[in-house]
């Protein structure tokens, strides 16, 4: 395959290969037909996403525009190696279109997540009114959009709770004893000296500090959340205490979205940690074999 050398993006978004085609329904939504006859990828027949043009001598006479996707071309060249979408050829010939890129990334809009839901006639009690760019998209999905679904931030621990992102905050609210004994585990899985037995008792007196306090014929509602974490590192030799939380945290619900902020920092500090432990467990694996083999 030969492509061409590549100009610069003019579109401000800028598109992953793994994205698909715009669905023309979703485009023809806020715009006329004849703006995208010309702009139809041959593969999926919808509007080209990254749109690339195919410009290889054995199809010259054949007439018509000659337009994909970019992931679309992706998946057809992966089955088909050193072959042509358009005709049985090797050689294939391409090279992005940002003119046409352009175009299509100044086109209105509405939200794709809404339109996604009104196919599927779901009543989530949530809609988006954006109507905008399609080169404003990916700053409106990820920072904006009330329909985004949301992994909880106890993923990586065990929590496989997904929702909007307004209901985020109340799930981790509602659910902070469950989230506390998903972190329990998750130094119970740490257990390899007395230290650590020690730190799990410390874990479970503060297990019963872990309270939410709901009083539903007052506006306010409130919890209070304390936990301490010591996690010993039985890799290192001149050391033994690697990392140590101790924080509390007096949260009012009619200011969660503000309050919330420091659990984020806690949570992702518990990710590092235990990719500090795997790779330092792994190292120390592998010196041992070392030493093994040498005292060999």
């Amino acid at each position: 395959m030969k492509e061409t050398p590549k100009e610069k993006k003019i579109g401000v978004t800028t598109v992953s290969l793994k994205q698909s085609c715009f669905n023309k329904n979703w485009i023809l939504q806020l715009n006329r037909p004849e703006q995208f006859k010309h702009f139809i990828c041959l593969i999926c027949k919808q509007v080209a996403n990254y749109p690339i043009e195919i410009h290889c001598q054995e199809h010259k006479g054949i007439g018509g525009s000659f337009l994909v996707g970019e992931s679309c071309l992706k998946q057809f060249l992966d089955a088909n190696p050193n072959s042509c979408p358009i005709q049985p050829h090797t050689n294939c010939i391409y090279y992005r279109s940002d003119v046409i890129s352009q175009h299509i990334d100044e086109s209105e809009v509405t939200c794709p997540l809404q339109f996604q839901q009104d196919l599927q006639q779901k009543n989530e009690g949530l809609t988006c009114n954006f109507k905008g760019k399609i080169k404003e998209l990916d700053n409106h999905l990820n920072d904006v959009c009330a329909l985004k679904m949301l992994d909880c931030w106890y993923k990586q621990f065990g929590c496989d709770h997904s929702c909007h992102k307004n209901k985020l905050h109340y799930h981790l609210c509602l659910e902070v004893k469950f989230h506390f004994d998903l972190v329990v585990t998750f130094v119970e899985t740490l257990q390899t000296s007395g230290d650590v037995q020690t730190l799990l008792q410390q874990l479970e007196k503060k297990r019963s500090r872990v309270m939410i306090l709901w009083n539903y014929s007052s506006s306010v509602y409130y919890f209070f959340f304390f936990i301490q974490i010591i996690i010993i590192n039985k890799c290192c030799s001149h050391t033994d205490i690697i990392f140590a939380i101790n924080r509390e945290f007096i949260i009012n619900l009619n200011g969660l979205r503000t309050n919330l902020v420091p659990f984020v920092g806690f949570v992702r500090r518990l990710n590092v940690i235990r990719k500090e432990l795997s790779s330092k467990r792994t190292t120390s694996v592998k010196e041992s074999k070392l030493r093994k083999n040498n005292n060999n």
